[in-house]
């Protein structure tokens, strides 16, 4: 394969990347989505995640468990994997519980 069309076909997933991270920054910038801090969860003494409302609140007290959005921005934009992904499943509630 030519050096050129090889650059392109090993641009093109990068590219789509680009634009996913340009979304997730918009996303942070409006506070859609906030990030939390893995050192307030390593320091944590509760072992479940704790509402992000309830971590909103820790906010307003003065703690700070969750990134700003310009710190999450700013960590997208290192492009290093410094983001990590960790979810919470909370299960459907059956009527009468």
């Amino acid at each position: 394969m030519p050096r050129q069309q090889e650059e392109t076909s090993e641009q093109a997933p990068l590219d789509k990347c680009r634009q996913l991270d340009k979304k997730l920054a918009a996303a942070f910038r409006r506070g859609d989505i906030r990030l939390l801090r893995s050192a307030w969860i390593l320091a944590s003494p509760d072992t479940h995640l704790t509402y992000r409302q309830a971590l909103e609140a820790l906010e307003e007290e003065g703690e700070s468990p969750l990134l700003s959005p310009d710190e999450s921005d700013d960590l997208l934009a290192r492009a290093d994997r410094s983001i990590g992904a960790l979810t919470q499943c909370t299960p459907p509630r059956s009527p009468g519980l």
